[in-house]
């Protein structure tokens, strides 16, 4: 098995994978991981399994070979028989772009032809598995995701009479689809009556100022170890989901596991485990007030705050992993019968080359994809950026090289500014401006007073 991640980022899908990974291993199964990033194995994570590199080579060596993305099997259909090739669905991604929720349901029909494409799936959640079968008619196999409760074990949590009250949140901040700026709302509001913090598990170092003029302060914890995060939860009052949509709640669970109480969005991801008032409290997505007035229950009910706690716990040992991996393990034999059965009677014709780049360029053109060498080119300009103005603040950079080399950037920045659809466009489009603006400025003497306030 060879176990596909973007990258080796601290996130639950990636822990959902690296366990699997993990599992298959102790299992007997020749288990590996490939970051596509080229990164190397997590230092949060403790894996087992080998690194091999992303490669045509490594790629044909495996039985089966797991996407984590839609945007992955166009790519890896290039190289890998689709006998081969599962997707491993952890959210319906046609859900997760929009800035509006509104734009975040339409249908995305660049991504649902991919979703399209004759590759087995697996879903993580029955709520996956719903939205594939009516959004884009395609069946898959349930294989329910787990917590490992030794790492997220029943903990003595916060004290309710301290303050101030620590409200946790996980995700990327920036992303807005996943509601923290509602939760940032939220408190606020809650702000008012009672002293609170913002304790924020991210993946995010930049963009942090964005809380600037919130009403509270924020504890940011940036891709921590595994081995670390039970006690951040345990830390807290009362953890909060705030997003529009989720796959699944995998953080609920661990919440409920250490025994704090958990407020979240009815956002179809918890719905499989959600009994409101009982284990959760529920709110509107995208409506701080409702949100505000959740977690003041949670908050200042004791009784309540007592009910969700024990009900929270047993909800949690409902998702074990032996339960995950007897799932796993019968959908890969169900999944290679239902292949075998394909090839001997009626064999899909293969998609060719050139219909999945067209797969990928729509999915780029429309913004939900990004190539590797796009996302390359923009770090690569970046720091070409960063060392020219370093060296123009220090003065040790001569007017011609600084122009000569200004050029250089703002052509390459040209290139990738042809559709503002884009997902990049932004990201490249304001570097642009900045060395348009340098170039305005004809003694490149002066760019040192503007950098001084940049």
């Amino acid at each position: 098995m060879l176990f596909c991640l973007l990258n080796n980022k601290v996130s639950g899908g990636n822990r959902i994978l690296l366990e699997l990974a993990n599992r298959s291993l102790q299992a007997n199964f020749d288990s590996s991981l490939c970051f596509l990033d080229r990164s190397v194995a997590p230092d949060w994570f403790d894996t087992h399994c080998k690194v091999v590199e992303p490669n045509a080579e490594n790629f044909e060596k495996y039985d089966f070979v797991f996407a984590p993305n839609a945007s992955l099997l166009p790519m890896l259909l290039q190289y890998i028989p689709r006998s081969k090739v599962i997707l491993i669905s952890q959210g319906f991604e046609s859900y997760c772009y929009g800035e509006t929720i509104a734009e975040l349901f339409v249908p995305k029909k660049s991504i649902e032809n991919i979703l399209k494409l004759d590759v087995p799936i697996i879903s993580t959640s029955e709520s996956i598995q719903k939205l594939l079968e009516e959004q884009v008619g395609r069946a898959s196999y349930l294989v329910p995701v787990a917590i490992e409760r030794s790492q997220f074990p029943s903990s003595e949590t916060a004290d309710i009479n301290q303050t101030p009250k620590r409200i946790l949140a996980v995700g990327n901040f920036r992303t807005r689809f996943k509601g923290i700026l509602d939760l940032a709302d939220a408190l606020d509001i809650l702000s008012k009556e009672v002293p609170v913090e913002l304790v924020l598990l991210t993946q995010q170092n930049a963009g942090k100022n964005q809380f600037k003029s919130n009403q509270f302060p924020v504890e940011f914890h940036c891709d921590p170890p595994q081995s670390e995060l039970a006690a951040i939860y345990a830390s807290c009052h009362a953890y909060c989901c705030a997003s529009w949509y989720e796959g699944f709640g995998l953080p609920c669970l661990e919440a409920f596991s250490v025994g704090i109480p958990v407020v979240a969005t009815q956002n179809l991801g918890v719905q499989e485990f959600a009994r409101s008032n009982e284990n959760i409290l529920l709110a509107r997505p995208h409506s701080p007030d409702e949100l505000a007035h959740q977690l003041r229950r949670a908050l200042t009910d004791l009784d309540l705050r007592q009910r969700l706690v024990k009900n929270g716990r047993a909800t949690a040992e409902r998702y074990d992993w032996q339960r995950t991996m007897t799932s796993f393990f019968t959908a890969l034999e169900q999944i290679k019968s239902s292949s075998a059965a394909s090839t001997m009677s009626s064999p899909s014709p293969a998609q060719s080359p050139a219909q999945l780049q067209t797969l990928l360029k729509d999915l780029e053109n429309d913004g939900y994809y990004t190539p590797q060498e796009v996302d390359s080119k923009l770090r690569w300009i970046s720091g070409e950026l960063q060392a020219l103005c370093a060296a123009i603040k220090a003065g040790d950079i001569q007017e011609v090289e600084s122009k000569k080399t200004l050029a250089t950037i703002r052509q390459h920045l040209q290139e990738h500014l042809q559709n503002p659809s884009t997902n990049y466009y932004k990201e490249f489009k304001a570097r642009y401006d900045f060395c348009q603006l340098l170039t305005t400025i004809e003694d490149p003497k002066e760019w040192q007073n503007l950098l001084k306030f940049s």
